[in-house]
C-alpha cells in the first residue's frame, strides 16, 4: 500500500483584463468532469514541458483555449505567477495574463482548440466583484482570486511597488529586488510624465 500519492506538477493561467470602466473581469470556464468546478485553463506537466511550470502552463492553455487574438505569442503575455502552491507532492502555479481588450468570445476561447470540447462545456467574463463571480469555483481557483485581488486592487504603497502591475518585466524586476532584500525603486507615474 502506498502511503504518498504519485507527485502532482501542473500550472494554469488566469486571463483577466479592464473594461471601458476600469474594473477588472476574469475569464472563466465550466469543467464537464466531476462537480463541474468553474476553473481556469491548465493542467499537469508533462515530460515535453523540461521541468517548467510556465511551459506546461502555455501548452495546457494553448490545448485547452487557444491562442489569444491579440498576441503573436501566449508566451509574450505571461506575468509572473500569481501563486505558487506546494503541499507535500502537490506543486501548482497560476500564472496571470492580461488581456489588452477583452476578445470575442466565439474566437477566445476557441471552441475548435483541440481539448476544449472534452474539457470545459462554457466558458464566460466574470466581473471581479463579490456577487459577481460563480459560487461552484474551484477551490484552487479561491486562493488565486484572493491572491489576484491582493495584487492588483492593493493601492501600491509610496516607497514600495511599481504604480503600474500590468508590465510583467516591472513584476520581475520588483520579485527579484523583493528577494534580494533590496527596496524597489518608484517608476515614474503618469502623472509625472505629464
Amino acid at each position: 500500500m502506498k502511503i504518498f500519492p504519485k507527485p502532482y506538477r501542473g500550472a494554469g493561467v488566469l486571463f483577466w483584463h479592464r473594461n471601458l470602466n476600469g474594473e477588472l473581469e476574469i475569464l472563466l470556464a465550466q469543467r464537464r468532469a466531476g462537480w463541474r468546478w468553474w476553473s481556469i485553463p491548465g493542467g499537469n506537466m508533462e515530460s515535453k514541458d523540461g521541468n517548467d511550470f510556465l511551459t506546461s502552463a502555455r501548452r495546457e492553455t494553448e490545448e485547452e483555449f487557444g491562442q489569444p487574438p491579440d498576441a503573436p505569442s501566449l508566451l509574450d503575455l505571461m506575468g509572473t505567477s500569481v501563486l505558487r502552491l506546494r503541499l507535500l507532492r502537490f506543486c501548482w502555479n497560476t500564472y496571470l495574463c492580461e488581456l489588452r481588450a477583452k476578445p470575442d468570445e466565439r474566437a477566445f476561447p476557441n471552441p475548435n482548440a483541440r481539448d476544449y470540447s472534452s474539457e470545459f462545456w462554457r466558458h464566460r467574463w466574470f466581473k471581479f466583484r463579490f456577487g459577481a463571480l460563480p459560487w461552484r469555483l474551484h477551490p484552487m481557483m479561491y486562493l488565486a482570486l484572493w491572491k489576484l485581488l491582493f495584487v492588483l486592487r492593493k493601492p501600491p504603497a509610496s516607497d514600495s511597488l511599481p504604480s503600474t502591475f500590468a508590465d510583467p518585466v516591472a513584476l520581475r524586476e520588483t520579485e527579484s529586488l523583493q528577494v534580494e532584500g533590496r527596496r524597489p525603486e518608484r517608476l515614474p507615474s503618469a502623472e509625472s510624465k505629464e
